[in-house]
């Protein structure tokens, strides 16, 4: 006899498609929708950004955005972690490698 019970299957991994898993797609999903949200924000700001612009800009359906983000207020969140994280990594990156460093007096002058 042969058993009617379906093999386990990984449900975290999911299947595999294009060559990429469920987490790396959703992932791939959400960095689309992030690159979307700075270029759509950037250029018509955040009151006449839509979820149908963000979506027509990251070549992607709605379904797809409210899984990722929910909603314009929690992209708009991700957007700026995003950038004042890639401002304080550069920021740092140039005081690190910069030879030049300004010192500036331990106290202000007394005026």
């Amino acid at each position: 006899m042969t058993s009617s019970k379906p093999k386990s299957i990984n449900k975290q991994a999911g299947r595999i498609y294009g060559g990429l898993s469920l987490e790396d797609r959703k992932k791939q999903r959400r960095e689309q929708f992030l690159q979307a949200g700075i270029n759509v924000f950037g250029t018509s700001g955040f009151r006449s950004a839509t979820v149908r612009s963000l979506c027509k800009e990251a070549k992607l359906t709605d379904r797809y955005f409210y899984e990722s983000y929910g909603n314009l207020e929690n992209l708009l969140k991700a957007v700026y972690e995003h950038c004042m994280t890639n401002l304080a990594k550069r920021s740092c990156w140039q005081l690190l490698t910069n030879t030049k460093m300004v010192m500036l007096p331990a106290r202000l002058p007394q005026a």
